[in-house]
């Protein structure tokens, strides 16, 4: 979630229903979740959650459960989320966040930027690595520091960041919170 963000009802992705009643015995978590989501998705679909949220609820659900107990901002990771199947208040712009979600949540892993925002990487992430919002990129990019030069990267991959997928990071230059910085890439 946004750090700038007070409440996670302003967060298009913790509208989506907890699925799952708990977070023991992981070994057979994948199973639970595959016999009980079909269950869910269609009461989802009753209340209209649209097709593109349901058909990877499945995954989705299995990295929430997995980091159920995870504390961000002193509170468990599942707490942010809904217990109920509620009517899809999700409008198109929030739509789109949601389809951007689960089409890179595949060889990503969950990480929490030292900013405090939440963003799917790429599962070969390592720590001294850093997310760029580099300016004609569709998306933030993971780079990894090259020992050849100062302020010489690689490409690690693309990232979601909440908070950074619509311009943001524009914004902050504009307002003066950030600014622009050459890079090279190697």
């Amino acid at each position: 979630m946004n750090p700038l963000i007070q409440s996670a009802d302003q967060v298009t992705l913790f509208h989506i229903p907890w699925l799952h009643e708990g977070n023991e015995d992981i070994e057979s978590l994948d199973l639970r979740i595959a016999q009980s989501s079909s269950r869910y998705v269609d009461i989802m679909k009753n209340a209209g959650w649209q097709p593109s949220v349901t058909s990877g609820i499945e995954y989705f659900e299995f990295v929430r459960c997995r980091m159920a107990s995870l504390c961000i901002g002193g509170r468990a990771f599942k707490d942010y989320f809904p217990t109920e199947i509620t009517p899809c208040q999700v409008d198109a712009e929030a739509q789109y966040d949601i389809n951007l979600f689960f089409s890179n949540a595949i060889s990503r892993r969950l990480a929490v930027l030292s900013t405090g925002h939440f963003a799917l990487v790429p599962i070969t992430i390592e720590p001294e690595d850093v997310v760029f919002v580099i300016s004609g990129c569709s998306m933030p990019v993971a780079l990894r520091p090259c020992a050849a030069a100062k302020d010489t990267f690689t490409v690690v991959g693309e990232c979601y960041v909440e908070g950074f997928m619509t311009g943001e990071a524009m914004t902050a230059v504009n307002t003066g919170e950030s600014t622009l910085e050459s890079i090279t890439l190697c």
